[in-house]
């Protein structure tokens, strides 16, 4: 018995027979890449930091990027930077009245 295949491919075209399926997965790969350049421009330039915490005074705008990488940093170790973004909290109850500039190297 023979098995007939009906080719539906020409079904879903559009005026000189764009396919429906490679249009909606380009438009769908537009609409992400789009709505993630916002995110990666407020990220790179602190605007979330300052959103999450307000009242943390850093001096050098690299240190944003030492918030909450792992590392406990000194300058980063209060309460206004979240202790570091929570890096900080182990060595904090570790060492409840160490004021180390660097407490990683205790």
């Amino acid at each position: 018995k023979k098995i007939e295949v009906e080719d539906v491919s020409k079904k879903f075209c559009f005026s000189n027979c764009i396919q429906f399926r490679p249009l909606v997965f380009l438009s769908l790969l537009f609409i992400m890449v789009g709505s993630l350049v916002p995110v990666i421009l407020r990220q790179s330039n602190g605007v979330y930091f300052k959103m999450m915490y307000p009242k943390c005074t850093i001096k050098h705008a690299y240190q944003v990027l030492q918030i909450n990488d792992g590392i406990c940093d000194g300058f980063a170790n209060n309460y206004e930077c979240g202790f570091d973004g929570g890096d900080c909290v182990n060595f904090n109850i570790a060492y409840p009245s160490c004021n180390a500039e660097n407490p990683e190297s205790v």
